[in-house]
């Protein structure tokens, strides 16, 4: 039973999706985001959007999830290095319903007066 399930779960994806591959990468500039003095911040990501570049001016806290309300977590969740310019994948495999749009997370480590995230979806 658990198989079949896993199987399900897996056709979901289009031959692009499951290999990996994007083509005709878009390139769109999101509004810069506050994360002064560690205030808890999301973003909305489009539909399209399959990688993210980041830039930050601290070090932060981020997460995906499918809730504008979900939090981070300075116990779980991975950090962002400051100043960091690598591309990350948008993991789209959580969503249970693809209708729901995916949100990044992201939170200070540190509590530092006017700092921002930068975000450019690929």
């Amino acid at each position: 039973m658990g198989n079949a399930k896993s199987l399900k779960r897996l056709s979901r994806y289009s031959v692009i999706e499951s290999a990996n591959i994007n083509a005709e990468l878009g390139w769109n500039v999101l509004p810069a985001v506050d994360i002064s003095s560690q205030t808890q911040a999301h973003q909305k990501l489009s539909e399209e959007a399959y990688w993210l570049i980041i830039y930050s001016d601290s070090d932060i806290y981020f997460t995906f999830s499918c809730g504008a309300t979900d939090a981070n977590s300075s116990a779980n969740d991975l950090i962002w290095p400051a100043q960091c310019l690598e591309p990350i994948r948008v993991p789209r495999g959580f969503q249970e319903d693809k209708t729901k749009p995916v949100y990044l997370h992201l939170k200070q480590v540190t509590s530092v007066s006017s700092k921002s995230v930068r975000i450019v979806e690929l």
